[in-house]
């Protein structure tokens, strides 16, 4: 008796692009415009990312795991740990922090598939690839999106104006950075001034000569 054709045929690239392309979130992104409810959705799952509660494990009587030394965690893991402490992220906030955001989906989608058909050589059969990868891969991408269209520009526009008005405030006249600017193009202004020009001597010859600002007379 031969195999249902999801457990003996297997998924290629093209395929499992297209899957992820077309989950719930990568739909919702590409859509022109996105409703309440599905900004709640979308909250929700951000907030599920980390659905492991934490890398600590519960310590005592009764569990499984006490006094056992946790498993250093993966990156996939940080990352969906990081990315679910985000709050207020909307459909709309993550194609307007990032305007290349449909360039950078297509490439998280791009390299999370690669990252996966390289651990086995391929996705497995249908049904395996759809058991199994995913729906890690689609977390993953949630993840990565939120942290890579929302988290990073919103933190680099943020760095970015507190930068400007430090360099504002420190370089204005009467600043600590603008004092010390004068001063050291003072210093540097005299060092090149020559014996007759520092001391206000008109008489030609005391600006000739090794240093003078005339030239040297030999």
């Amino acid at each position: 008796m031969s195999e249902p054709w999801y457990e003996s045929q297997g998924v290629s690239m093209k395929e499992a692009k297209t899957a992820v392309s077309n989950s719930w979130f990568c739909k919702e992104l590409c859509s022109q415009e996105n409703t309440f409810e599905s900004n709640q959705i979308l909250a929700t799952n951000i907030r599920e990312l980390n659905d492991g509660g934490g890398f600590s494990y519960g310590m005592g009587r009764g569990n499984p795991r006490a006094g056992c030394r946790p498993s250093k965690p993966d990156e996939a893991t940080l990352l969906c740990f990081a990315a679910s402490n985000a709050t207020r992220v909307t459909f709309e906030t993550l194609r307007r922090n990032n305007p290349d955001w449909n360039q950078v989906l297509n490439r998280i989608i791009s390299e999370e598939l690669e990252r996966e058909h390289s651990k086995f050589n391929g996705f497995g059969s249908h049904r395996g690839f759809y058991t199994f990868s995913f729906r890690p891969i689609c977390k993953t991408l949630l993840a990565r999106a939120v942290v890579e269209m929302w988290a990073l520009p919103t933190l680099k526009r943020r760095l970015g104006s507190y930068a400007c008005a430090w360099i504002e405030q420190r370089f204005a006249p009467g600043g600590q950075g603008f004092e010390a600017t004068a001063l050291h193009f003072d210093e540097l202004a005299s060092a090149s001034e020559c014996y007759g020009c520092r001391q206000g001597l008109a008489n030609q010859q005391s600006h000739v000569g090794v240093g003078g600002c005339l030239g040297d007379d030999e």
